[in-house]
């Protein structure tokens, strides 16, 4: 081939290759194993046929360093823990190692307010608590249509079922018996007779234990909401477990927002849950007003969530980047030690350095 012929292919060969790097066609490259690479869009394959193992394209780089900031765990709960607010989107709050804690099958989060509203701490997890087969509520609570037993909520009020708070049965007329529901017309257990209106009427026409009638045996009720007052022939079965009303038996009142004041026959039922008052069984407080109020450690609702006061329900503060300590259960501000060991930071007591 003569001189201008090769010049002239050359730079043809030339404006060939800048034509398809100005529309963006393939190019090739001399590869390290003695291939080559041909990019195309984006995506790199090698000579042999096989695709490298990196492919990346503009989208997919800049989706890869999206999510870096954004603060949101991978778990199944969906939890928030990364934007300082010390609690997650599912009930939880963030613990001393800064995971979360107190939700639906989290780790349990300190002793005094150890998980969410209507959870239980057993065996160190959060579990549903109240309900039939669940564990049993703080203060040993559990639905109405339940009674705590041996740590178990289990169904109360029917025949033949444990009675329910108060000594309380469902059928109208029935009678609680050593802690059972007789119907009205079954014989009373151990005490003789028949149930009827609560009461159990024996063969001479007597009866003990209904609504302001003498107390069986001298010291036992079996119509619901009852207790025995008084001593001897002179003991009657007295209403009891409503507001200023006498506590039941065990020391408890019938409605939820009530809480037996103190102990023995002096005992009587008050309002709880509000601002300065009792808090109510299993040291639940109501809201007062809009302000979040918690069980303080004398027993009473007191404001909660700031600098210094207990931590809200969930283990939760207000002030921005406070932190709930495990120890004391009140909150802390940031940079603050923890009882526990660590310093507050970002909503949460952590440990630096292991």
């Amino acid at each position: 081939m003569s001189a201008t012929a090769t010049a002239w292919s050359s730079s043809a060969f030339a404006l060939l290759l800048a034509l398809c790097v100005a529309c963006g066609g393939a190019t090739t490259t001399a590869n390290s194993d003695g291939g080559s690479d041909a990019s195309t869009d984006g995506e790199i394959t090698d000579s042999t046929g096989s695709a490298d193992s990196t492919t990346m394209t503009d989208a997919t780089q800049d989706s890869a360093t999206s999510g870096i900031d954004s603060g949101t765990s991978g778990g199944n709960d969906g939890g928030v823990t990364g934007d300082g607010s010390g609690t997650t989107t599912d009930g939880g709050t963030i613990g001393e190692d800064g995971g979360s804690c107190g939700a639906n099958g989290q780790v349990c989060c300190n002793e005094t307010t150890p998980c969410a509203s209507n959870l239980a701490c057993v065996n160190g997890v959060c579990q549903a608590c109240g309900g039939s087969g669940h564990a049993c509520c703080a203060g040993g609570t559990c639905d109405p249509s339940d009674v705590c037993n041996a740590g178990t909520c289990m169904p109360c009020g029917g025949a033949s079922q444990a009675c329910c708070v108060g000594d309380n049965c469902n059928a109208y007329g029935s009678c609680c018996v050593g802690g059972t529901c007789i119907p009205p017309g079954a014989a009373c257990p151990t005490l003789g007779g028949t149930c009827a209106d609560g009461a159990c009427l024996d063969a001479d026409g007597g009866t003990c234990g209904g609504y302001d009638g003498p107390c069986c045996g001298g010291n036992m009720c079996t119509a619901g909401s009852m207790i025995c007052v008084g001593n001897g022939a002179n003991a009657v079965c007295s209403h009891c477990g409503g507001f200023a009303e006498p506590c039941c038996a065990g020391n408890v009142c019938v409605a939820s927002i009530e809480v037996c004041s103190g102990n023995g026959p002096g005992a009587v039922c008050v309002s709880c849950g509000s601002m300065n008052q009792p808090c109510c069984a299993g040291g639940l407080c109501l809201t007062y007003e809009g302000l979040g109020l918690a069980c303080s450690a004398n027993g009473l609702c007191r404001p909660c969530g700031a600098t210094g006061e207990t931590c809200c329900p969930n283990a939760t503060c207000t002030t921005s980047g406070d932190c709930c300590d495990p120890g004391t259960n009140s909150c802390i501000g940031p940079a603050a030690a923890c009882s526990g060991g660590g310093t507050c930071s970002n909503g949460a007591c952590i440990s630096f350095g292991g």
